[in-house]
């Protein structure tokens, strides 16, 4: 079945991140054609979405708006996708309270609409790891006043060139005084002990995943660092997003 997503969006309380909290996930665009290794929303959309590589883009959303919800942009795609779009519609639909979730990987029709975002930095992919941080830099430089956090993929693995990204992530972003929102990777395939050269100690196979065991963090010497998904639990009742930005 070639089925992909559909160009309408129900905003409700199912989206929400957390049902005891403010914040409801929205997407501007579904699907996306980053393919980053161990796609959380990829593995979400599997049983229905045949084709999550095909971004759709939203071109209507259904459902009342809440002027005191916090919304945060990009659950099952990259609102960096097509920032026109994105834009346009945050603007069209007279949203007050959102921040972005992307990887960043492009900068194309961006004009500052969103001025608050979370950044995903990968640091077992080289190409996109460059990109972001690239694009991270043009950013704070033609929009000083954005407020920007970075969510860092973690791992512990034995592997010293992704060791030395993940240091100069921390590094990056301790320079610049950003906030690091750390998510610990976890795999769907256990060939990634091999391929990522994972610390076979720290890491077991549990609920049809290979996760971390560690409860702490795997980054050092982070100067603002905000505990995400660290010990693998849902963020229920976490405000974590918000109080980020607001």
């Amino acid at each position: 079945m070639n089925k992909t997503y559909l160009p309408t969006m129900f905003i409700n309380n199912q989206n929400r991140k957390a049902a005891s909290t403010d914040i409801i996930n929205v997407d501007t665009i579904r699907g996306c054609s980053n393919n980053c290794e161990s796609c959380f929303a990829k593995r979400n959309c599997a049983i229905t979405i045949k084709h999550f590589e095909i971004p759709v883009p939203i071109l209507k959303y259904t459902g009342k708006i809440r002027p005191k919800s916090y919304y945060r942009v990009g659950n099952f795609g990259d609102p960096a996708t097509d920032w026109t779009h994105s834009e346009k519609l945050m603007v069209k639909y007279k949203f007050q309270n959102f921040f972005g979730v992307t990887k960043l990987q492009s900068l194309v029709g961006f004009t500052g609409v969103f001025d608050k975002l979370q950044v995903s930095i990968d640091t077992i992919n080289k190409e996109h790891f460059k990109i972001t941080i690239k694009n991270v830099k043009i950013l704070r430089k033609k929009f000083p006043d954005i407020k920007i956090a970075l969510r860092v993929r973690s791992l512990d693995t034995l592997d010293k060139v992704i060791l030395k990204r993940q240091q100069k992530a921390v590094d990056f972003a301790n320079h610049f005084m950003l906030p690091i929102l750390e998510t610990k990777m976890r795999f769907v395939r256990k060939s990634a002990l091999t391929i990522y050269k994972l610390n076979p100690e720290t890491y077991s196979w549990r609920n049809s995943y290979l996760r971390s065991n560690v409860g702490q963090s795997l980054l050092k010497g982070v100067d603002r660092h905000y505990v995400c998904d660290i010990k693998e639990k849902k963020c229920k009742g976490c405000k974590l997003c918000v109080n980020l930005f607001w």
